[in-house]
C-alpha cells in the first residue's frame, strides 16, 4: 500500500534581513527565506537573536517596487542549524495606526 504522506512544499527567496541581535548590535545579513505552502516562513541566521526579536525582511532581486520595501516580522527561535547557525520562524506583524505593531495570527 502506498502511503499518502505529504511533505509541505516550500519556495525559497533570497532576502536581506536587518535588526538587532541578542547583544543589541544592529546587523544586516543576506539569507534564504523558505516560504511554505501553509504560509509558514523560516530562515537561518548566523547571529543569535533576543526572544521575540523584530526583524525587517526585504526581498532581493524583486522587480516590484512594493516588494523591495522591508516588512517587519517577529522571529521565533526553532532550533540550531547544522552549521552552527540558528533557525527561526517568522510571524508577520501588522501596523495598528501609526505607532503600534501587533502580530498577525
Amino acid at each position: 500500500m502506498i502511503s499518502s504522506v505529504r511533505f509541505p512544499t516550500a519556495m525559497t527567496y533570497r532576502v536581506e534581513v536587518s535588526g538587532w541581535d541578542a547583544q543589541q548590535n544592529y546587523f544586516v545579513a543576506k539569507a534564504d527565506l523558505q516560504w511554505f505552502e501553509d504560509n509558514v516562513k523560516q530562515l537561518v541566521l548566523s547571529c543569535r537573536l533576543g526572544n521575540n526579536a523584530i526583524l525587517f525582511v526585504r526581498l532581493l532581486n524583486s522587480t516590484d517596487n512594493d516588494r523591495a520595501l522591508p516588512v517587519p516580522y517577529q522571529a521565533e527561535y526553532l532550533e540550531p542549524a547544522s552549521d552552527g547557525a540558528h533557525k527561526f520562524r517568522l510571524r508577520a506583524i501588522r501596523s495598528k495606526g501609526n505607532r503600534d505593531l501587533s502580530l498577525v495570527s
